[in-house]
């Protein structure tokens, strides 16, 4: 018996998703508003983490993907929240129509279009491509400003970074996953393993942020 790529990378990415969260925890009063958003969807992705893992590996559940759905929403959510609070130009009613405008749409998917047994492409597509926006946002607000702090604002560059290389790379796994699942055993794993790497990469990244967040100054936190 031996371990594959595809298990260690798994391995690795519940065990960061849970350290991740921990450093949050510990050092939450060395993050600031925006900051502590995203760091709410780390303990959030951590716990979905878990699930999905224990669901599976200890009790043997066929199908968790009503797990994805759940977590589709909450996901939603949190990037909703941590992008609005770095965006001046979408928060207060702006915020509340797109927090609205999508919760409704994932569920209504879930509900007559994508049942909770099957992949939830459609929802978890749009979820990646507003992510994406949304980090294009960022940057081009941080670029154009003058009163662009890189002290500041370092760690929400590497978690803009994180999210939206994740997005871009799941977002094709998750355009065509009930597709996927109807290749061949060899290909299916390829492409997980590619969709695993990326998240692993995207953690490694936000795990700098975190140390940039947590090595600043008292003073320096907005």
């Amino acid at each position: 018996m031996y371990i594959t790529i595809n298990e260690i990378l798994t391995w690795f990415i519940l065990s960061m998703s849970f350290l991740l969260s921990v450093i949050f925890i510990i050092n939450r009063k060395s993050f600031n508003h925006q900051e502590k958003a995203f760091g709410f969807f780390l303990i959030i992705n951590s716990i979905f983490e878990l699930i999905a893992w224990f669901s599976v590996s200890v009790f043997n559940v066929e199908n968790n993907l009503p797990g994805l759905h759940l977590y589709t929403l909450f996901e939603f959510l949190c990037i909703t929240k941590f992008a609005t609070s770095s965006l001046k130009q979408l928060q207060g009613l702006p915020a509340k129509i797109i927090l609205v405008a999508g919760s409704l749409f994932i569920i209504s998917n879930s509900i007559w279009i994508q049942n909770i047994y099957t992949y939830n492409s459609i929802s978890i597509t749009a979820v990646k491509i507003f992510t994406i926006v949304m980090s294009v946002l960022f940057f081009y607000r941080m670029l154009s400003s003058k009163r662009y702090s890189i002290v500041q604002t370092r760690p929400s560059v590497y978690f803009f970074t994180a999210i939206f290389l994740n997005a871009c790379t799941s977002m094709i796994w998750y355009m065509y996953s009930n597709q996927i699942l109807l290749l061949s055993d060899e290909m299916n794993i390829q492409l997980s393993i590619m969709k695993n790497a990326s998240t692993a990469i995207a953690n490694l990244i936000i795990l700098i942020g975190l140390y940039y967040a947590t090595s600043r100054k008292e003073n320096d936190i907005i």
